[in-house]
């Protein structure tokens, strides 16, 4: 935790302190909370994170920082972009150009469903976790299939679920019975 006040404290976010970020799990949620303020406004932090590629081309992680980013704030040319990005770096064998193609194609929502498809098909042979799939129905807006993903996820001790309480994707479940009951059983500090 002191290593987390310690890189809050530094001031502006850079590409160094975000690679620090991410990799030290626990301190997604300044990385989030740094999310939130390019939300609001603040366009800092995808320069950030583009210096952050620049420096790290092959990080998946950023990538997919910058894909929801974009997300969130309705830039979906540019989120599908980032997304044909991060579906190279994680092993399929088409080009981004390809990807980015496709995504131009079928539109955002449609990768986005292509992505959940591919995830649980590959399932059947590797690890996938259900955060994954979980948050990419969270970009769908798609709040029973996430809660279900989200409870998987729970059952399976999945990576990622101690991010839970500050991503801005589940912002439009914080009303929600389930997911509340899901904050009370992770028992997160107040």
């Amino acid at each position: 935790m002191q290593a987390i006040r310690k890189w809050a404290s530094v001031g502006p976010l850079s590409a160094q302190s975000l690679v620090h970020v991410v990799q030290h799990p626990d301190a997604a949620g300044h990385l989030r909370h740094a999310q939130r303020k390019f939300i609001s406004g603040n366009r800092e932090f995808v320069e950030e994170l583009r210096k952050a590629i620049d420096w790290e081309p092959s990080f998946k992680f950023t990538h997919v920082e910058l894909a929801d980013v974009y997300a969130l704030k309705g830039m979906f040319q540019e989120a599908a972009s980032e997304w044909a990005r991060v579906e190279v770096l994680g092993g399929d064998t088409v080009t981004p150009e390809q990807l980015a193609a496709v995504h131009d194609t079928v539109g955002y929502k449609r990768s986005q469903e292509l992505f959940i498809e591919r995830q649980i098909a590959s399932s059947k042979r590797k690890y996938r976790s259900p955060m994954n799939i979980a948050l990419a129905y969270a970009r769908l807006g798609n709040a029973e299939q996430v809660l279900t993903w989200l409870e998987e996820a729970y059952r399976q001790r999945a990576p990622g679920l101690s991010g839970l309480k500050v991503e801005p994707l589940f912002d439009f479940l914080r009303g929600n019975p389930r997911f509340q009951d899901l904050l009370r059983r992770m028992n997160f500090p107040d």
